[in-house]
């Protein structure tokens, strides 16, 4: 039996689904979530049912600013919207992340009783002296 390199098992591989593709028409990692898609689950013992998938405000987020909050309101609300029209009803956001504005002005126009929202707060203490 001929040994087989990691290139060579490779390049077989993709060869062999690209003529499957190309013989079934099949489609290959298409995924369109639809509200009925996402997964909701029990959120631990507070009687909320909440998605599988939250929208996270605070990638990167440090000093009251995330990669979610520069894209500017406009955007914000419209990735907020279109979360929600996939599914998502879980918003997480925090303090830290500087979005508590962006999720009030993406709640103008997503129904705020069709959501839950997770925040967290930075506590500090006074310095002694």
């Amino acid at each position: 039996m001929k040994k087989t390199c990691r290139r060579e098992f490779l390049q077989t591989g993709a060869a062999g689904l690209a003529g499957l593709i190309l013989l079934t028409g099949m489609k290959v990692f298409s995924f369109s979530p639809d509200a009925n898609t996402i997964d909701k689950v029990k959120l631990g013992k507070t009687g909320l049912t909440v998605s599988r998938v939250a929208l996270g405000t605070g990638s990167a987020g440090w000093e009251n600013v995330s990669s979610q909050t520069r894209l500017g309101m406009k955007n914000f609300v419209e990735l907020s919207q279109h979360a929600f029209d996939k599914g998502i009803r879980f918003f997480d956001t925090a303090d830290m992340y500087g979005s508590h504005t962006y999720v009030r002005e993406a709640l103008k126009v997503i129904p705020r009783d069709k959501v839950t929202i997770l925040t967290k707060s930075r506590l500090t203490m006074p310095s002694a002296g």
